[in-house]
C-alpha cells in the first residue's frame, strides 16, 4: 500500500527505502542505575565504626596543626560532628546515625554521603565508590600546607 502511494506521487522505491520511523531508545545513565539493597548493621556496630573513623581523622590531622598552618583548628562535638577550619574554609564530617551514613561537607566538593563497605572495610561514596579519606585529603590540600596522614 505504501509502495502504491509513493508510485502515485511519482516517487520510486529507492525513496521508499529511505523513509524510516524515528525510534527512541532510553539511555541508562547514572540516575537510572539501581542502588543495591543494603542490610542495616546493628546500631552498636555502626556507632563503633563511625567513632573509630572520627578518631582516625583526628589523628590524621595532627601534621596540619600550627606552626605548619597558622589558622588550622579541629573541633569535635558530642553530636558526632567534626569541624575542620582552615584560614579560608570550613569542612564538616557529620555522622548520621539514623541513616547509618557519614556526610562530608566541603567548600570544594559540596555535600557527599558515605556508607560503610564491609568488603573493602572503608567509607565509600554511594555515587562512584570513592573513599572519604581520599576526597578529604584532596580538598584540604587546596587550603593547607602538608597532608593528613591516613
Amino acid at each position: 500500500m505504501l509502495r502504491r502511494a509513493l508510485v502515485a506521487k511519482g516517487m520510486g522505491c529507492s525513496v521508499a527505502a529511505q523513509v524510516r520511523a524515528k525510534v527512541t531508545v532510553p539511555t541508562t545513565g547514572a540516575s537510572a542505575r539501581r542502588r543495591p539493597l543494603r542490610r542495616k548493621m546493628s546500631e552498636d556496630k555502626f556507632a563503633a565504626l563511625s567513632a573509630e573513623f572520627l578518631d582516625r581523622v583526628q589523628t590524621a590531622m595532627e601534621p596540619l596543626y600550627p606552626p605548619i598552618n597558622d589558622d588550622f583548628q579541629l573541633q569535635r562535638d558530642a553530636k558526632d560532628a567534626l569541624v575542620i577550619r582552615t584560614s579560608a574554609q570550613e569542612f564538616v564530617v557529620q555522622v548520621q546515625s539514623s541513616e547509618q551514613q557519614i556526610e562530608f561537607v566541603s567548600p570544594v566538593s559540596g555535600l557527599r554521603t558515605y556508607r560503610w563497605n564491609a568488603v573493602t572495610k572503608r567509607w565509600e561514596d554511594e555515587t562512584d565508590s570513592h573513599d572519604i579519606e581520599g576526597l578529604l585529603t584532596r580538598d584540604l590540600m587546596r587550603f593547607c600546607a602538608g597532608i593528613p596522614l591516613f
